[in-house]
């Protein structure tokens, strides 16, 4: 249950330091970032947006945790 917690506190967070202090879209990718970087890369590599990638990330990582338990 605590791993489920923490996937939801990871993509909430995410999208609010995104929207409150970087003034961004909510499933802004930066540049920067090792994680910014990955996450571009796989969307490079699948052909989609890397804000699409990053969702559908944090959706696979969700499901993942839910299944296991």
């Amino acid at each position: 249950m605590m791993m489920i917690f923490a996937v939801l506190f990871w993509a909430g967070f995410d999208i609010l330091i995104n929207v409150m202090v970087l003034n961004r879209p909510p499933l802004f990718v930066g540049v920067t970032a090792d994680t910014d970087k990955f996450i571009r890369k796989v969307a490079d590599i699948i052909h989609l947006k890397p804000e699409i990638t990053s969702l559908l990330i944090k959706v696979a990582i969700l499901l993942a945790t839910i299944v296991l338990l």
